[in-house]
C-alpha cells in the first residue's frame, strides 16, 4: 500500500492524493516521501518508489492548462537534443495528474545540488549562458508549437508589444537600435564595445 508519513502531510501533500498519483504515474511501491523545503513557485518532494526515484511538483504557480502547454515545451526541447529533463507522463499520456482538484507533474529524479546565481563560479555561468543561447536558438520552432491559442489576448498583448518593438529596433542588421533603448542601456551598450 501506498502512505505518507506526516512530515509530508503537514508540507501540503494530501495523504488521499498520493495514492492516486502512484496509480496516475504508475509508480510500483511508494517508499518514501519527503517535502523539499526548497522551491520557488510549486511545492516538491522527493519520492522514492519501487521503480526509481521521483520529483513531484504540485502545480500552483499556473493555470493547469498553461502547465500542461509548459511541459509539452519541456519535452519538444528534450526531443530536439536539448539537456533539460521532461515529465513523466501518467498512463493516460499526460504530463499533468489531477487528484483533489490539484494538479502534480513528475520529473526523474536527478542528483545534485541547486546552486543560487551567486554561487556559480565564472566557467558554470559560461556554460549555462552557452545553453540557455542554445534553447533560445532552437526556441522559436519549439514555440511556435506551444504558443497561446490566442495571441492577441491581453495577458499576451505586452509581450507582442515587445516583439515587434524589438524588431523594429533590430531591423535587418540584428543590433539594438540605440535611439530607443534606455539611457542607462545606451551608456552600457557602448562601454562594452
Amino acid at each position: 500500500g501506498v502512505t505518507a508519513d506526516a512530515a509530508s502531510t503537514r508540507a501540503g501533500l494530501a495523504a488521499d492524493d498520493l495514492p492516486l498519483l502512484a496509480d496516475a504515474f504508475r509508480l510500483c511501491a511508494i517508499r518514501d516521501v519527503r517535502f523539499l523545503a526548497e522551491g520557488l513557485m510549486n511545492r516538491n518532494w522527493r519520492i522514492t518508489a519501487g521503480c526509481g526515484v521521483f520529483a513531484l511538483k504540485q502545480i500552483i504557480d499556473v493555470p493547469l492548462p498553461d502547465a500542461r502547454r509548459n511541459l509539452a515545451a519541456v519535452t519538444a526541447l528534450a526531443s530536439d537534443g536539448m539537456p533539460v529533463c521532461p515529465p513523466v507522463v501518467t498512463a493516460s499520456g499526460d504530463t499533468v495528474a489531477e487528484a483533489g482538484g490539484r494538479g502534480y507533474c513528475l520529473f526523474p529524479w536527478i542528483d545534485g545540488c541547486h546552486l543560487h546565481g551567486t554561487e556559480l563560479v565564472l566557467g558554470q555561468a559560461r556554460n549555462l549562458g552557452a545553453l540557455l543561447g542554445r534553447i533560445h536558438e532552437s526556441g522559436p520552432a519549439t514555440a511556435r508549437k506551444y504558443r497561446p491559442r490566442s495571441p492577441h489576448s491581453p495577458r499576451n498583448r505586452t509581450a507582442l508589444d515587445a516583439r515587434a518593438h524589438w524588431r523594429r529596433g533590430h531591423g535587418r542588421t540584428g543590433r539594438p537600435h540605440r535611439a530607443g533603448m534606455p539611457g542607462g542601456l545606451t551608456r552600457l551598450c557602448r562601454g562594452r564595445r
